[in-house]
């Protein structure tokens, strides 16, 4: 293929915490990401400024003169989508309803523009540049601050009426729990492991604890202030320096995890798994192996093959330009 014929793309990971966006090349099926930006993700409550940002980022990313060879801008968006629409619906972490960010990018660029849930466009980025390749059934699961998966079966990626196929954080772990998911509803498994809500879990299984046990952790003297921040991080880096309570609510927490992938590997039988999320990935050492070995506890299909992402967290930005350059499958 010569220079002049190369095919590129806009890829948009709109998330709850960061906005990337990244100009990238096809050829002769591989992808490179030819530049690329990244902000906090604004959380005014404000539908303009989200979109605003994006057109900020796209222009950043790729010049005027550039944007004449591109084929069409594609978007991964965190929450609730009607993808018929281009809209995004619901987003409890942006805090905004009803962004037509597919129709007001489209007209500002004219090209083409296409939205999918970011994690549904994970799965195409493992399809067609990751683990995925030589699967026609595939599943990827993002662990950050919140959790998300999308599924390839037979070939084909499920999407369903809207675009909300494989909301897999909100499958109810527990239906009668405590914890409330960022959705509003209760027990899901996003309640329970993502970013946003392991201090929340955390705190309900030291209520469990027998009281003597906690003299045994660094968490016992923050315990006496209700107010006290007890985050992710220092969750896991407790663990990583053997306090007793972290190791025991690491290894809870893990089977949580292992039984919400029972659920996708159950539903959907796919031949490979694989697991990221910047949550995830920053704690592969801690939740990788032992999740590995409680799924066996609860699947009932012969067990696939278990990978981490080799797509690091542009899992999104590779499947969103798998998007605009093969469409779905």
């Amino acid at each position: 293929m010569r220079v002049r014929d190369l095919r590129y793309a806009i890829g948009v990971d709109l998330s709850a915490l960061r906005t990337t966006v990244a100009l990238g090349v096809e050829d002769k099926g591989h992808l490179r990401i030819m530049s690329e930006v990244s902000e906090p993700t604004v959380k005014t409550g404000d539908k303009d400024a989200v979109i605003k940002q994006v057109i900020n980022l796209i222009r950043k990313v790729c010049k005027p003169d550039m944007l004449k060879k591109v084929v069409g801008i594609g978007i991964g968006c965190a929450g609730i989508l009607d993808i018929k629409r281009g809209l995004i619906v619901r987003s409890p972490n942006l805090k905004v309803t009803n962004i037509p960010v597919r129709d007001v990018i489209s007209e500002v660029f004219g090209c083409e523009v296409k939205i999918l849930n970011d994690c549904t466009a994970g799965v195409l980025g493992e399809k067609f540049y990751g683990c995925g390749r030589p699967y026609a059934n595939v599943a990827y699961v993002s662990i950050e601050t919140g959790i998300g998966g999308g599924v390839i079966t037979d070939g084909h990626l499920l999407l369903g009426k809207d675009g909300n196929a494989v909301e897999v954080g909100h499958v109810t772990i527990k239906y009668d729990s405590p914890l409330i998911c960022s959705c509003g509803k209760r027990g899901h498994w996003e309640a329970y492991s993502s970013e946003k809500g392991i201090p929340n879990f955390f705190k309900l299984f030291l209520k469990n604890m027998q009281r003597h046990r906690l003299n045994d952790s660094i968490f016992s003297d923050l315990l006496m202030n209700r107010e006290a921040n007890i985050s992710t991080k220092l969750i896991f880096n407790a663990a990583r320096k053997r306090d007793y309570i972290a190791k025991k609510f690491v290894d809870e927490l893990n089977k949580i995890n292992a039984a919400g992938l029972a659920i996708i590997i159950n539903a959907y039988d796919p031949e490979i798994v694989t697991l990221g999320g910047r949550l995830f990935i920053d704690n592969v050492d801690l939740l990788f192996k032992p999740l590995i070995k409680y799924v066996h506890e609860y699947v009932t299909n012969r067990i696939p093959t278990i990978k981490v992402t080799p797509l690091n967290d542009k899992t999104t930005i590779y499947g969103i330009l798998a998007l605009i350059f093969h469409g779905i499958p």
